[in-house]
């Protein structure tokens, strides 16, 4: 049975995932008002979810949609938020860090971002350089849970093949992620995946992420310590 689950109520080519020196925010008085609105929903989540510190990481994670939309309900910003234009790479997702389980006591093992994905299509009529618009084929050596805010982005599933010294792996399914629809993954998952935008334009897709770490420095350093376990080629 996949362990990567589509449920409707619901990181690169740099290697290192999350990457902060690419995010893009038009507004930091914005983006502050929205990771304070984060900290605020989160103390009020937390006095009426009383929960051990891996239960309420892993019902956070699962309810991630429904957070999400109330939080744009109370005004989270989401215009603020789009991807990268890079000098060497070209278009690049951007990753943003809203909220650390750090902050909260006791702390919790859970970091939440925003990502910015320009569209494929978009990326290669400016000729970027790279693929660094979307992820490469990865699985998760933590928990990972996703939903979209706007726009839509695509899921490429992929089986790993141990080939002797090389990590490849064949896309066995795709699916078109919207908002609404979480996509959670646990590490023991057999399955890896890479996420792109195709949709038409040059808007950023938005989605919203959650990590199991309680800070986002642990989260990139997880992923850069793992990188060549968990990374695959096609």
């Amino acid at each position: 049975m996949l362990q990567k689950l589509i449920l409707h109520f619901h990181f690169m080519y740099l290697v290192v995932l999350p990457l902060y020196s690419i995010a893009y925010i038009s507004d930091d008085f914005k983006h502050q008002q929205n990771i304070q609105l984060c900290r605020q929903y989160f103390e009020q989540w937390l006095q009426e979810n009383r929960l051990s510190s891996q239960e309420t990481a892993e019902k956070i994670a699962y309810q991630l949609p429904r957070i999400a939309k109330e939080l744009m309900d109370r005004g989270f910003d989401l215009t603020i938020y789009s991807y990268k234009t890079d000098s060497k790479n070209g278009l690049v997702f951007s990753v943003v860090p809203i909220w650390e389980g750090e902050r909260v006591k006791p702390s919790l093992p859970l970091s939440l971002f925003i990502y910015g994905w320009p569209p494929e299509s978009w990326a290669q009529h400016c000729q970027s350089p790279t693929l660094a618009y979307s992820t490469p084929i990865h699985a998760h050596p933590l928990m990972c849970a996703l939903t979209v805010l706007r726009g839509t982005v695509t899921q490429e599933l992929y089986q790993p093949i141990f080939d002797g010294q090389q990590k490849k792996a064949k896309q066995i399914g795709r699916e078109v992620i919207r908002p609404g629809q979480l996509i959670f993954d646990r590490p023991d998952s057999p399955i890896a995946h890479r996420i792109v935008c195709q949709d038409e334009g040059q808007l950023a897709a938005l989605t919203l992420h959650a990590y199991g770490a309680s800070t986002g420095a642990q989260v990139q350093q997880i992923f850069r310590m793992t990188a060549k376990d968990y990374n695959y080629k096609n």
